[in-house]
């Protein structure tokens, strides 16, 4: 866990959290909870916190996966499920489409554009989301040719 190697703690993630899946932390509270005084804290995205005037901490970059130059790093920690599927820390990226079944095709291509232009990078760093490259990730084909001048590279699915 990067917390534990930040803050050099050999027992940091069962002292907060127990096992992987307890029960008595994963999936089980949400945000009304939090905001009611039902519990204490909760991780989440900052954009979450500010959108909802929640009082919030930083945590460093060794920790909270938003620095890309901190990717090795970050691949040096690891979670594996009950059904023994291992993931990988990597720095935070977000994904958009335009669906090929999408009741406006030509409205999403339009957002996927705006998302990928300076004013939308603009937007989407004042929501406290880092920019990223446009990467592909899959067949290329099937992405609109109106969005090919915007790729700037693919993105390689671990494994």
């Amino acid at each position: 866990m990067a917390a534990r190697r930040h803050y050099r703690l050999s027992d940091f993630k069962a002292r907060l959290l127990g096992s992987d899946t307890n029960p008595e932390q994963v999936n089980r509270f949400n945000l009304a909870q939090l905001e009611g005084g039902e519990i204490d804290a909760m991780f989440l995205y900052l954009s979450a916190a500010t959108d909802l005037a929640l009082p919030f901490l930083r945590l460093p970059d060794e920790i909270d996966l938003s620095n890309p130059a901190m990717a090795a790093d970050y691949a040096q920690v690891h979670f594996t499920t009950n059904t023994g599927q291992t993931f990988h820390g990597k720095p935070i990226s977000f994904s958009a489409t335009v669906l090929n079944n999408a009741s406006n095709p030509q409205a999403a291509l339009h957002f996927v554009e705006y998302l990928l232009s300076p004013a939308g990078q603009q937007h989407i760093q004042a929501a406290h989301f880092l920019p990223s490259p446009a990467l592909v990730g899959g067949d290329t084909s099937t992405v609109p040719y109106q969005l090919h001048p915007l790729i700037q590279g693919e993105y390689r699915f671990p494994g």
